[in-house]
């Protein structure tokens, strides 16, 4: 039994010579390179708060919040697109970088890092805290021995027992984030200087990749605002130490003391 060709033989035939062109294409060959930008997720939009993400533009480096684009109804100061050029922060951010370590301003540094282990009086309180439940857990313990000693019904003490180890377990857990160890000596915080200043020295020649790695370690927060396009303010916490504001385009190691100094375009 035979039907009607449902195509002519032409289309047919014009449909396989396309069909055998296209598998003969190759897939278009995407560039193997990986950009590494040397603030990634150390950048923070000082409007939205978030992080920016890198992005390459015109060969270069950028940072770009896009909060208004990305979450329908958001209204405020931000424009629909805040973007920082990496070449305008990384010369002057290693500048300052290296005058805060350099020996002859090591004094300065000593000194605002010293100043900066300001104690923390709610950590202090709840450490506190924590460690009087582990004294008071201890007397429990001790208690629960003498009445195990007096006669009372094993069962019933390991019932108690129990109960104040799970409370003794939380206080220690507690104690151990709470707890603050001591403040470094200026020996301690000059020998850090100089690691600092070691490390610093490579920035010159470091790949992108190096240069990426020297921020990450010394914990950096870039804040770049759009309301004033020629200043990012910079924290520092080496070590987890400490924290100190600069400026873009004018950076001193005054302000690691914290007086930051003027912007001026």
């Amino acid at each position: 039994m035979t039907h009607e060709p449902l195509i002519t033989d032409e289309l047919w035939e014009a449909c396989t010579a396309q069909r055998a062109l296209g598998e003969q294409r190759r897939a278009p060959m995407r560039s193997p390179h990986r950009r590494t930008y040397c603030l990634a997720s150390l950048v923070v939009c000082g409007v939205s708060g978030r992080r920016m993400t890198g992005s390459w533009n015109n060969g270069q480096s950028y940072y770009r919040c896009g909060f208004p684009t990305e979450y329908a109804g958001a209204t405020g100061r931000h424009p629909r697109w805040v973007y920082l050029r990496e070449s305008d922060v990384v010369p002057a951010l290693d500048e300052w970088l290296l005058s805060v370590f350099d020996p002859k301003n090591l004094d300065a540094t000593v000194a605002a890092m010293a100043a900066a282990q300001e104690p923390d009086d709610a950590a202090a309180a709840r450490a506190e805290a924590a460690g009087t439940k582990l004294k008071d857990s201890d007397s429990r313990l001790a208690k629960c021995r003498t009445a195990l000693e007096h006669g009372t019904p094993p069962e019933i003490v390991a019932g108690w027992i129990k109960d104040v180890e799970a409370e003794r377990v939380k206080a220690q857990r507690e104690l151990d984030v709470e707890g603050r160890t001591a403040p470094l000596t200026e020996a301690e915080i000059r020998a850090l200087t100089t690691s600092q200043r070691k490390v610093l020295r490579g920035l010159a020649k470091a790949t992108p990749e190096q240069r990426a790695a020297i921020y990450g370690g010394m914990e950096l927060r870039l804040t770049y605002s759009p309301d004033e396009p020629g200043s990012v303010i910079v924290e520092a916490n080496p070590e987890g130490m400490y924290e100190t504001p600069c400026r873009r385009r004018d950076l001193n190691p005054h302000a690691l003391a914290g007086t930051s100094p003027s912007i001026r375009e």
